[in-house]
């Protein structure tokens, strides 16, 4: 069975996890996307109830969210059917499959699918033309200007908008509907001095872990 709710967001009625969408169990990707519903949702209810966003924000959660569970119904359906039929031409897509898989760009993209790290708001309304936008924000090691030792995960703990100087005091902007109460501003300098994106001297890190652009030197 798979089944996807026409609307994710009704008023003050929000659907989440197996409420708004039923794939097939194999593989647990309905549990992940529904716990990633909820992560998406949390941080911008608990900003609009306090007060320190608009209701507009809470809009956000169907354009982000339900996009991804259309996308995971094509992928289970298509999952289903390589599993569950047997005749000539399933079983020759199968081996087809097979074959792919073995191609490691092949295997990384279904690999992000199925694990749901390969998700990107790129083309949310939350998000201007910034360099990185959308893009799940990695974990790493940090050291803060007292030298005490940290990571980017850590400092999203605090339930709000990360907001990441790497050099010198470098801000980005904040945008301007996102109130200055929302984000937790931290000088840090990355203490893995090898990693690719250490020419990034401004970030800024949405509640749910998600990249809202940067600033590169």
């Amino acid at each position: 069975m798979t089944r996807l709710a026409a609307r994710y967001r009704t008023g003050n009625l929000f659907v989440a996890g197996d409420a708004a969408h039923l794939y097939l169990p194999a593989g647990g990707q309905g549990m992940n996307v529904g716990v990633q519903d909820a992560m998406n949702l949390d941080w911008k209810l608990a900003a609009v109830l306090s007060g320190k966003s608009p209701d507009a924000l809470l809009d956000t959660y169907e354009a982000e969210r339900r996009p991804v569970g259309a996308l995971l119904a094509r992928n289970t359906q298509a999952q289903g059917a390589l599993m569950t039929a047997f005749n000539p031409g399933h079983l020759a897509l199968r081996a087809e499959m097979s074959d792919l898989l073995r191609i490691p760009a092949v295997n990384r993209r279904l690999a992000g699918v199925l694990s749901g790290f390969d998700l990107c708001y790129s083309s949310s309304e939350l998000f201007g033309d910034a360099l990185g936008v959308g893009e799940r924000a990695a974990d790493h090691a940090l050291t803060l200007t007292n030298e005490a030792s940290t990571s980017l995960y850590r400092l999203l703990a605090h339930s709000k908008w990360l907001h990441l100087s790497h050099k010198n005091g470098t801000r980005g902007p904040l945008p301007s509907w996102l109130n200055p109460q929302c984000a937790c501003c931290v000088d840090a300098q990355h203490a893995e001095p090898n990693r690719p994106d250490c020419d990034v001297a401004a970030r800024l890190v949405r509640p749910d872990g998600y990249s809202a652009g940067h600033n590169r030197s």
